[in-house]
């Protein structure tokens, strides 16, 4: 009922025949301990050579596809790679979950029902869309589907049709994926042609009780503790905060 509030017509309702509860799902959402690392230990686990090589190679093999997201949405190819990395292995590692079953798991359970709702209403839009068939909606056990795990209500709201084949796959494309990905950043706030790292050298006598991820401080207040960039420079005033 909900879902044909929301405008989800009879093609999108039926992907839920046959759905049954999954408790495999309810145990994996329960027993998230990689969010119990710190910023470091969770980076070694993710950041290996391997990746760092072979996003070397497929940025290079698909140069012509990521300069032209680039030009339009202002993304380089390389914070693409990572994301990409980051979230499937490239694409190796997808999930093989039903994700209007995880959803409708997720949706009825106590813990989160209101946030996976409006993703399985995301998701059946999706497949009356026509963007993915029944049998392309897998993905990651908490509903994430594709090359970057979109979220299915993001998926409907943000990815874009890249390739120009009337689709937007974001698991069989990737030029769908890649520039989706893009498209989601530039939405939540990317800026073409900023920094969005800088190194630095650090001096011996730094607050250290300051420099944790979670503190966010004026760059000013880092150039008054003695931090420069690496070529011994670096601009306070550019950009207000880090």
């Amino acid at each position: 009922q909900q879902a044909a509030a929301a405008g989800v017509g009879a093609r999108g309702l039926s992907a839920l025949d046959g759905v049954q509860y999954q408790p495999g799902i309810i145990k994996k959402d329960r027993a998230q301990s990689v969010f119990s690392l710190s910023f470091m230990d969770f980076q070694k686990r993710m950041v290996s050579d391997y990746r760092i090589k072979e996003g070397a190679n497929i940025l290079a093999q698909n140069k012509q596809m990521f300069d032209a997201i680039r030009k339009r949405y202002g993304v380089p190819g390389e914070v693409l790679i990572a994301f990409w990395a980051f979230e499937t292995d490239f694409g190796k590692n997808m999930g093989e979950f039903d994700t209007i079953s995880s959803l409708a798991t997720l949706s009825w359970d106590c813990r989160r029902p209101d946030k996976f709702r409006e993703q399985l209403i995301g998701a059946l839009m999706l497949y009356q869309n026509g963007d993915l068939s029944r049998e392309d909606m897998k993905g990651a056990w908490a509903g994430e589907i594709g090359h970057t795990q979109f979220l299915p209500k993001e998926y409907v709201e943000t990815a874009v049709d890249f390739d120009g084949d009337g689709h937007r796959n974001l698991r069989k494309s990737i030029p769908d994926a890649m520039a989706s990905a893009a498209a989601l950043l530039v939405k939540h706030g990317w800026k073409a042609n900023q920094p969005w790292l800088d190194e630095v050298k650090l001096t011996k006598d730094l607050p250290w009780d300051q420099a944790d991820i979670a503190i966010q401080l004026p760059r000013s207040q880092w150039v008054k503790w003695g931090v420069v960039g690496v070529d011994g420079k670096i601009k306070a005033d550019k950009f207000p905060a880090s």
